[in-house]
């Protein structure tokens, strides 16, 4: 058995990597294996044994000085934080998820110093993006490819902000010159399209493995009885497909949607469909599991409509799982983790008029969509475990110990 301390800016769920890092810890307990989290302070974590030993969030693009901004490149009170937690846990890996901006990368440089092994679970594109997306002006982009970072700033890629993106790129090399690739012992790609993509951009394909990110199907349930709604899960911003969708359910009013989660869009969307009277699309912002549950057991299909090349697709995983089949894109690793008319339409391209095809072919009667989710269920079941996930990171970890 093995000790594991698992670092991530957030001991709560935001987002996707937060919800894998939970699961991954108490799934790796559940294997006989000590876990100690490591995160920024904040009231919103859960709590925990281990949480004496968070440091405070670093992550201040405007502070109130100077210095508060070179502690968001690199924060000293993350890496005391961190040495406390080594000496006192003796920990056989540091594996981190996204740790930048809250914890930056001077935990990598501790633990380095202490001979620790780093494994690093990448969720998007930090590691040769500073903006983390690869887009910019709307537009797939590998310019910053071989760490060239500088490039980003001549485009503006952080939300068309050159200060954003200054910031950004300052923060990319610092984290670079600290070590977040030249001391990382093995990066896991989320899905072969991630590590592909990667390693065409200048990282050496013998520091980067692939490993499918696991789902606790324990708390997936399967819905036998399905309501009629369409529902999305996820951010709301535009690389999420989010205006594409609305506009394909705005003319088709008979039809229900269902948004959970929360973004930069959410408000001008909100308004949108305000101001046009549309009925049949319900903003419902972040949903915590007990309610998602609910609005997702009157579903029957999911939309994953994405633009951006997805470094997974969790949200299609747990779709299936649940026996509701996904309409999605054919974007970065999406087609990895469903079937074309199997259990999902996959999208060749993402407009209003695409999404609202597949909206109609769903409702004509032609696709048995009952079948189709019970379908994708039983593959995502035993393909995309938690407990397959863990045994594939442990293994990891083994080979670095040697």
């Amino acid at each position: 058995m093995m000790k594991i301390i698992l670092a991530g800016q957030n001991y709560f769920v935001v987002g996707g990597s937060d919800q894998v890092l939970l699961a991954e810890e108490q799934a790796l307990l559940a294997a006989g294996h000590e876990v100690a989290p490591f995160a920024a302070k904040d009231s919103r974590n859960l709590p925990n044994q281990w949480e004496k030993y968070f440091p405070e969030n670093t992550s201040k693009l405007v502070g109130d000085s100077i210095l508060d901004v070179v502690r968001s490149y690199y924060s000293l009170k993350s890496s005391e934080a961190l040495n406390n937690l080594i000496c006192d846990f003796r920990p056989d890996i540091l594996h981190c998820h996204i740790y930048y901006g809250k914890l930056t990368a001077s935990i990598i440089r501790c633990a380095h110093k202490n001979s620790i092994p780093i494994v690093q679970t990448l969720h998007e594109y930090k590691l040769v993006c500073p903006t983390y997306q690869m887009i910019a002006d709307g537009e797939q982009c590998e310019d910053c490819s071989g760490f060239n970072y500088y490039k980003a700033i001549m485009r503006s890629c952080n939300k068309k902000s050159r200060a954003r993106t200054l910031h950004s790129t300052v923060e990319a090399y610092v984290s670079l010159l600290a070590g977040s690739y030249r001391l990382v012992d093995k990066f896991i790609a989320v899905s072969d399209f991630q590590r592909n993509k990667i390693i065409s951009m200048g990282v050496d394909s013998n520091k980067i493995v692939t490993v499918y990110n696991g789902v606790d199907m324990d708390r997936m349930p399967y819905f036998v009885d399905k309501g009629d709604n369409y529902g999305y899960m996820g951010r709301v911003e535009d690389i999420k497909g989010i205006w594409e969708m609305i506009l394909a359910f705005e003319v088709r009013p008979d039809i229900n949607l269902v948004v959970m989660g929360d973004g930069s869009l959410k408000p001008t969307i909100e308004q949108y469909i305000n101001s046009r009277g549309i009925k049949n699309i319900l903003m419902v912002g972040f949903c915590g599991p007990e309610k998602k549950e609910k609005i997702l057991q009157k579903c029957k299909c999911i939309l994953v409509p994405s633009k951006w090349d997805e470094t997974f697709g969790l949200v299609a995983v747990e779709a299936l799982a649940m026996g509701l089949p996904v309409i999605c894109s054919n974007r970065g690793g999406l087609p990895e983790v469903v079937r074309d008319g199997v259990d999902a339409i996959v999208l060749k391209e993402v407009s209003p008029e695409t999404i609202g095809a597949a909206l109609d072919f769903c409702e004509s009667g032609d696709l048995d969509l009952s079948d189709m989710g019970r379908r994708g269920s039983q593959r995502v079941r035993s393909e995309f475990s938690m407990k397959r996930h863990v045994e594939s990171i442990v293994g990891v970890y083994k080979e670095l110990l040697g």
